[in-house]
């Protein structure tokens, strides 16, 4: 019980009891922040008083783990950045066969498939080196498919030497 709460059976000292459980919330986030913010200095050597949030702290610390030792790998910036940024779509909100789903007289399950960044990080690969600009010939379909690594395939073989690409396309009929 708090001490000096209680008026009687029935009735309470609203203020006291709000300003008790506001100082207990604040103790207890400031002690979950407190073993947080150790944890992640004894673990990943990194202060979260440097970060604005959480996903900043999980950049640099994928940056200090695998872009960095990679040796391959580069931050873009200006023009080749903005090129490439625009190739990249965030997540997708779909119903299943994308219709609407009406049922009075069964479940309709609600899946929320999330963070599926790590398991296409598993199952991907990121580009490495330093973007080079195609030359004209290079700009076909064709040449590119002939070109283009097959699947699993890590270094350039004989004609298979294109690892990816990020092209603007113009749609010019449907």
């Amino acid at each position: 019980s708090i001490k000096g709460c209680r008026i009687d059976e029935n009735h309470f000292d609203l203020e006291k009891y709000s300003t008790f459980y506001c100082k207990q919330d604040v103790r207890i986030l400031r002690e979950g922040f407190v073993k947080f913010r150790n944890d992640i200095l004894k673990e990943f050597d990194l202060n979260v008083y440097d970060y604005v949030s959480i996903c900043s702290i999980a950049n640099k610390l994928f940056e200090n783990r695998v872009y960095f030792p990679n040796g391959n790998l580069y931050d873009l910036s200006n023009k080749p950045r903005e090129f490439i940024s625009r190739c990249i779509q965030g997540g997708r909100c779909m119903l299943s066969d994308n219709i609407k789903q009406k049922s009075e007289k069964k479940l309709i399950a609600d899946f929320d498939a999330v963070s599926l960044y790590p398991s296409a990080i598993a199952r991907l690969y990121t580009l490495e080196g330093i973007p080079k600009v195609m030359k004209k010939e290079m700009l076909s379909t064709e040449y590119l498919m002939r070109h283009l690594f097959d699947d699993d395939q890590k270094e350039p073989i004989g004609e298979k030497f294109v690892s990816g690409f990020f092209v603007l396309i113009k749609i010019t009929e449907i």
